[in-house]
């Protein structure tokens, strides 16, 4: 041990962890914002700046500090935790999460949501955005209570098992085995601790890049931060569904090999044996299974979801850069609608498609027809809004078109994607309703009705092919 006791920095450690756990939200919640003299904006736009260039790399620069002094990651020198130069780094890592909390705190010490009557309060705002300077927030609050409050633990653990004396035995071992000429020991298995300790010191890392784009990026490049997540977990609804046709089809095969091999053999004897208290009451009738119907919403959720992905892409800039260009005249308001409207899509698509993976049988009919109904045509919806709001504060290039933006640059972009996605989910809800019929075998006119009048709102001929299925942008 060098300088300093492990309880001590143990103790340090815990205090920097216990602080950030039980800190509440020392902001005012207010129904609406209050407008920003110019010298307060320049103000508080000078200290964004200085979160982005120096308080956030400075935490980054005390976290491979940490991982290095404790003899972890690439650039330690000794794998020998150095305690006493641990302690230091922890003590400054604690001043500099105190001081970027305060400024963070300070750009907007009252929280607005974003909704209400006022649209324009911060249309000029630039950087300092209430959407911001909120998202800023809670991204550092969220660090500092999951992947700050997971890495504090793995060092405590890491520096428990250096004190235990196990670290030196383990060591020894090590080192006699690289100059043994005979056949070596078993080398001892690495502690976790170490391994956790690099992986979520580099989770920290990418939370805080996240946080320097957040204060440095346009309007357009900071939605784009929410929209990569949701394509993300879109991502991984496909695998889910996938998972489950699997399931599907190797329960399949089980069967059609129990079948082949005939009805199980039945002892004569024991059906003729009678139970003195009379017959036994008769088993309840066990669910009507709906796997036949659930399996081809399953099939047909695949492309509802893939185009929903490609929708994303062309507002991620993929597969090559997108005509699409924001100023930073949208306010609060409107980032905070185009952010819900993707993150709504996102939330229905994955009930739905968690709905569908769990469904086996006909009592779960009641509670997910509302979902099954309703919510894919409200993805559409949610979508088209997006693609109104963009186009309202596209701004055009320096090569003027004759042609309005939304005929020049949003119909290419999203016009049959939009039609593929409205056949897409009105197949997927009349399959839907088959299935609900199910519940007493009836029939529902009013679905029906409304299913035939969205046939008759755009002429699909030509856009129904499965082109879309095998591929994506």
């Amino acid at each position: 041990m060098s300088g300093a006791q492990p309880d001590k920095v143990i103790e340090a450690l815990n205090s920097i962890d216990r602080k950030w756990t039980e800190m509440e939200d020392p902001r005012e919640f207010v129904d609406s914002p209050v407008s920003l003299s110019t010298s307060q904006l320049n103000e508080r736009k000078d200290i964004i700046y200085g979160i982005a260039t120096e308080l956030l790399p400075s935490i980054q620069k005390q976290l491979d500090n940490l991982t290095k002094k404790l003899g972890l990651g690439p650039f330690a020198r000794n794998p020998i935790p150095q305690l006493g130069d641990t302690q230091e780094v922890v003590s400054k890592l604690a001043l500099i999460l105190d001081r970027t909390d305060d400024c963070i705190v300070s750009l907007a010490p009252d929280v607005w949501d974003g909704t209400g009557s006022v649209t324009d309060v911060d249309q000029d705002y630039g950087v300092m955005k209430r959407i911001r300077c909120n998202s800023l927030f809670r991204q550092f609050r969220d660090l500092l209570e999951d992947d700050m409050h997971k890495l504090i633990g793995a060092c405590i653990e890491h520096i428990e098992y250096f004190r235990s004396g196990q670290f030196h035995r383990d060591q020894e071992v090590i080192k006699a085995n690289d100059n043994y000429l005979g056949s070596p020991q078993p080398y001892p298995s690495p502690h976790p601790a170490g391994r956790n300790i690099v992986q979520f010191a580099g989770s920290c890392r990418e939370e805080i890049d996240t946080m320097i784009d957040i204060c440095t990026r346009s309007d357009l490049a900071f939605l784009q931060i929410g929209f990569k997540w949701v394509a993300s977990r879109i991502d991984q609804s496909l695998v889910q569904i996938g998972e489950r046709l699997s399931a599907e089809k190797g329960q399949l095969i089980d069967r059609v090999d129990r079948a082949a091999d005939g009805p199980p053999d039945v002892n004569a004897n024991a059906l003729q044996e009678v139970d003195p208290n009379g017959p036994p009451e008769p088993n309840p009738p066990e669910p009507i299974s709906v796997r036949s119907e659930v399996i081809p919403l399953l099939r047909m959720a695949i492309p509802v979801c893939k185009l929903v992905r490609i929708f994303l892409h062309r507002l991620l800039n993929k597969p090559s850069a997108t005509q699409i260009r924001l100023g930073d005249q949208l306010s609060s308001v409107d980032m905070y609608c185009l952010k819900k409207s993707v993150e709504t899509v996102h939330v229905k698509l994955q009930d739905i498609v968690e709905t569908l993976c769990s469904m086996y049988d006909q009592d779960r009919l009641v509670q997910t027809a509302f979902v099954l109904e309703k919510w894919p045509r409200s993805i559409t919806m949610q979508l088209n809004y997006v693609i109104v709001l963009f186009s309202l504060y596209h701004i055009p290039s320096s090569a003027r078109s004759a042609a309005p933006p939304s005929a020049r640059i949003f119909k290419p972009l999203f016009y049959s994607l939009q039609c593929q996605l409205f056949v897409a989910t009105r197949n997927f809800r009349t399959q839907a309703i088959r299935l609900l019929r199910l519940r007493g075998n009836q029939e529902d006119p009013e679905l029906e009705e409304e299913l035939q009048d969205e046939a008759e709102v755009i002429n699909f001929e030509g856009l129904e092919g499965p082109d879309f299925l095998d591929g994506d942008e």
